[in-house]
Parts: C-alpha cells; structure tokens; sequence
C-alpha cells in the first residue's frame, strides 16, 4: 500500500504581512523540489492571496518585488528544506574499539 505524504501548514508574519503557507516535502532531498531541498509542493499566501505556487516545478512565481515572499521561502528552505542527517556516535580518541 503507498502511503502519502501529509501536507503542513502554517502561518507566519513577516514586515507585518501575514503569511500562510501549505507544503508536502519528501524523506529526502529530491529533484523534484525547490532548489533540490525535500520541499516538493508549496502554497505561500500574502494577506489571503497566492503569490507562490510550486508543485515540482514552479506554478506560480513570486514578483521580484515582493521581498515578503522571498523571505518566507527562505526561511521554509531553512527549516524544513534539508534533509536532517543522523549523528553517528563516535567513541572518539579516548575510547578503543573493544570497550
């Protein structure tokens, strides 16, 4: 059985503009996503209007002007963007392999 990805949303203000944004993004980094991070589907609104659309490749292009947009999705790239990579726990110098 596929299993699907779940979507999130949130809300965030950004030089007093209220933004929305609705994404799905993948266990890993894809070439499907924005700038090749795990986000393969976004939806940001500005004050109730779409003014970025991406479903694997751009629907909708923020305006150059629109500096809200363009920080919103940065930081969404940020945050939710990479692709987290575990720590390995290394015994370091101290420790040999044996112990």
């Amino acid at each position: 059985m596929k299993t699907a990805y779940p979507e999130e949303n949130g809300k965030i203000k950004i030089n007093g503009c209220e933004m929305e944004w609705r994404m799905k993004r993948s266990k890993g980094e894809s070439i499907f996503g924005i700038r090749g991070s795990r986000i393969f589907e976004l939806v940001l609104k500005k004050d109730g209007v779409v003014t970025l659309e991406y479903g694997r490749a751009y629907l909708k292009r923020p305006a150059k002007e629109d500096e809200e947009t363009a920080l919103c999705l940065g930081h969404l790239l940020e945050k939710f963007g990479k692709e987290k990579k575990k720590e390995k726990k290394n015994g370091g110098p101290d420790q040999c392999s044996k112990c």
